[in-house]
């Protein structure tokens, strides 16, 4: 999987249709009202960081997660003080077992990646484990119709993956579109929060 991506990495930051994707996704974020500057973050799927990039001025520490070496190298090279770029396959449970990193955050976000992931609800389980009482993880994804969709969620399946992942005050609505090829795409935002403790 992560090979497939590596061919995407030499174009991704000068194609338009993942800053829109970006640039809407961190609007609707800043919407959501859950960034605070002593926040710890982790992007997963971040690829080549542009998320990242939106974020670092507005948080503590931010953890970049991907598969893709050569996504990563790009987000390596902007030199961002306050991100850590690392590879690592969380369907893999020695990376699971291993990963330190993958504890006491505060906000976890994922853009344009849970509807890629071979196992979205073990997934949306794991990254729930890491987040702190009152951590909020959000992510944003293709709509699809149903689960035979070639990319994308349903929006049913998001919610009922964060209810299962013991996330509270669930929300799973269209936040934006992106238009490819004259065919304007919905994109839902899934979001929720451990309790409190």
């Amino acid at each position: 999987m992560s090979e497939d991506w590596d061919e995407f990495a030499a174009h991704w930051e000068q194609d338009e249709q993942p800053r829109i994707f970006r640039d809407e996704a961190f609007a609707s974020l800043m919407a959501h009202g859950v960034l605070s500057d002593t926040a710890r973050v982790l992007d997963f799927g971040c690829g080549t960081g542009l998320l990242s990039e939106k974020l670092s001025p507005l948080v503590k520490e931010i953890i970049a997660v991907d598969t893709s070496r050569v996504m990563l190298d790009t987000l390596k090279a902007k030199a961002i003080t306050n991100v850590t770029a690392l590879c690592a396959d969380l369907d893999d449970p020695a990376t699971r077992a291993g990963a330190a990193w993958l504890a006491d955050l505060d906000l976890i976000v994922a853009s344009s990646v849970c509807g890629f992931l071979p196992d979205y609800e073990k997934t949306v389980q794991t990254l729930s484990a890491a987040l702190r009482p009152g951590g909020h993880f959000v992510q944003w994804d293709w709509l699809a119709a149903d689960d035979d969709a070639e990319f994308g969620l349903p929006q049913a399946r998001i919610g009922s993956a964060l209810e299962g992942a013991g996330l509270e005050d669930v929300t799973v609505r269209q936040v934006f579109s992106v238009t490819f090829d004259g065919e304007a795409l919905p994109v839902l935002m899934g979001a929720g929060h451990v309790p409190s403790a």
